[in-house]
């Protein structure tokens, strides 16, 4: 775990102990020594206040680690039923795997999350049981969403205040961010912004994605833009929040739907039309992801619809209608041609994300 700071509990006593003047060398050693032990023991005793209910759902998946990992499964077990997350075992397997591969005491690199200097930690049962009431507490925070989590861990859990208010976690959200903090820091980089990949690297068989909404339950919506969609534009990639093997986006999975021209290159240009009535929460210019986009609020429910052609001629806070133009379809960010990359997310239900093909049936059966 790394950057942001949880907690300055040992931190600000060691400070305070190296800079006592007249002290002997020895003493001041000592003296650190008890610190770091009565930090740890702190948080410890802080724990058995706060073991909780099992947090959301696991995504599946058998972690793919050495036996240098696999060995500490019990007390991992262990630790994941104390804070309510048993269902993320296998997860919490696959970060220890990214963050030591089990090799160092501090296991599962949670030293820092409680204000000591990276490695301090010199027990793996206690670095299981910080780091995984960490994790806990973070999943919680992120309202359940599996990539929103783990990238937390590792920039910090402001990471999920930022990108509340700007659609939830994405990869260019994560880059946008590491350069921000880096810049502030005065450092060449802040963080990992390809921990989540990194870390499901080694799980296999799981849906990484926020946990998927599989109902369709929505009021509202334009029964003539959905036709539009659909009738006019085919489904180039479809909903595949599991992982998808296109080429793209691989373990990453697709959490949208392509919408592209029924021939090469015929949907450049196209109109980009709202489906429903609300207000603009993002926009999106020249994004190195995203490109060019709109995101729109309508209740709990966001709609994206990402790599315009040009800015998008909206503003955010402004209310729009089912039907308006909010830009055109392009090829912008990160694209291998002209489509539409349209989501659907519900923060009714922690951000979970739906299938939009089925939000566009839905809208059309209303004629």
């Amino acid at each position: 775990m790394e950057l942001e700071k949880q907690k300055n509990i040992g931190a600000s006593i060691l400070l305070r102990l190296l800079f006592i003047g007249g002290v002997p060398t020895f003493l001041t050693l000592a003296l650190i020594l008890i610190a770091i032990f009565a930090a740890i023991m702190a948080v410890f005793s802080h724990q058995q206040e706060e073991q909780s209910t099992n947090i959301g759902g696991g995504i599946g998946g058998t972690a793919a680690v050495t036996q240098s990992v696999l060995r500490y499964e019990p007390l991992v077990r262990e630790a994941a039923k104390k804070y309510g997350v048993e269902d993320h075992v296998q997860l919490l397997l696959a970060k220890m795997m990214q963050e030591s591969g089990g090799r160092v005491a501090d296991v599962m690199q949670s030293s820092e999350s409680i204000g000591l200097p990276p490695n301090t930690i010199s027990d793996p049962a206690v670095s299981i049981d910080v780091g995984v009431r960490y994790f806990s507490q973070v999943l919680k925070k992120a309202g359940g969403s599996v990539p929103l989590t783990l990238q937390s861990y590792n920039f910090g859990s402001g990471f999920i205040d930022y990108c509340k208010t700007r659609g939830g976690y994405s990869k260019e959200n994560a880059v946008a961010f590491s350069k921000m903090m880096a810049a502030k820091n005065g450092w060449k980089r802040y963080g990992d912004v390809n921990y989540v990949d990194h870390v499901l690297r080694y799980l296999k068989g799981a849906s990484p994605s926020t946990p998927v909404n599989t109902g369709v339950a929505m009021s509202g919506g334009s029964a003539a833009v959905a036709s539009y969609y659909l009738n006019t534009f085919r489904i180039s990639t479809p909903f595949a929040p599991g992982g998808i093997n296109d080429g793209v986006h691989g373990a990453r999975g697709h959490r949208g739907i392509d919408l592209a021209g029924k021939t090469s290159g015929a949907a450049m240009g196209k109109p980009v039309l709202s489906v429903t009535d609300g207000v603009v929460e993002q926009v999106l210019i020249s994004n190195p992801e995203a490109g060019n986009g709109v995101r729109i609020r309508s209740g709990n429910i966001q709609y994206s619809y990402i790599h315009m052609q040009h800015a998008p001629p909206v503003r955010v806070g402004q209310k729009v209608k089912a039907g308006d133009q909010i830009g055109n379809i392009g090829s912008t960010g990160f694209s291998t041609g002209a489509h539409l990359d349209f989501k659907v997310r519900d923060y009714g239900n922690g951000g979970a994300f739906i299938d939009p093909e089925k939000v566009l049936r839905q809208m059309m059966a209303k004629k």
